[in-house]
């Protein structure tokens, strides 16, 4: 990013940002007030020079992922249907299609290109523990229905019956 008079060239500011978080970060470093229904939160102090950086411990991902041949809606497989993940500065866990049912953690700091699934390694108990409860908590906070769909989402889901 570049602002000139707030963001100089050839910064490289550092820390979480989820892409939910864009919106409202760029109104404030154009001075517009970010509307009451945004669920971001505004994060320019980490780019604009002299700001605070406010400090963002996790992020929140969802997502649908369907690969292989015939796969898509309403397939149930360890690499197919809907996934949760929290981020932190050094780990991700995902868990799929049960929020309950952890299917990866990876060290980013140690292994950035997420190569060794450390999630089966029974020392890693205590981090899928407290990162899973991290997960959770953001899941309330957000109102997230996972592993269930949304009802104002079905629609877009499943073809509506005849």
């Amino acid at each position: 990013m570049r602002q000139p008079g707030v963001i100089g060239p050839g910064e490289e500011p550092s820390g979480l940002i989820s892409s939910i978080d864009l919106m409202p970060t760029l109104l404030a470093l154009c001075d517009i007030p970010t509307p009451e229904a945004c669920a971001g939160i505004d994060l320019s102090g980490a780019v604009a020079a002299g700001a605070e950086s406010p400090s963002v411990e996790s992020i929140y991902c969802e997502g649908k992922l369907y690969s292989g041949p015939g796969a898509g809606p309403g397939r149930n497989s360890p690499v197919n249907g809907p996934w949760r993940s929290i981020v932190t500065e050094r780990y991700k866990l995902t868990v799929r299609n049960d929020p309950t049912a952890v299917e990866s953690l990876y060290d980013l700091r140690e292994d950035p290109l997420e190569l060794r699934n450390m999630a089966s390694d029974a020392s890693n108990a205590r981090l899928v523990g407290e990162l899973a409860a991290e997960l959770r908590q953001w899941s309330a906070r957000t109102g997230d229905s996972f592993p269930a769909k949304p009802d104002s989402a079905l629609e877009s889901y499943e073809p509506a019956q005849a």
